[in-house]
Order: C-alpha cells, then sequence, then structure tokens
C-alpha cells in the first residue's frame, strides 16, 4: 500500500516542471 497515489505524485511532478513556484509551495499546495 503507498501512502500517495501514481497520479498524484505525476500531478505533483507536473506541476512542478511546469511552473515557476518552488517545492515547498507546491508540496503545501497538494497536502504532502
Amino acid at each position: 500500500m503507498t501512502k500517495y497515489s501514481k497520479e498524484l505524485k505525476m500531478k505533483v511532478v507536473q506541476d512542478y516542471l511546469t511552473s515557476s513556484i518552488g517545492y515547498r509551495l507546491i508540496a503545501r499546495k497538494y497536502g504532502i
């Protein structure tokens, strides 16, 4: 059992790669 789904992980990575915000803000945005 994984803590986060593959879909969520892919969404977070895509958001990180396409946006100019840092990883901390992305983590806060997705609640991780």
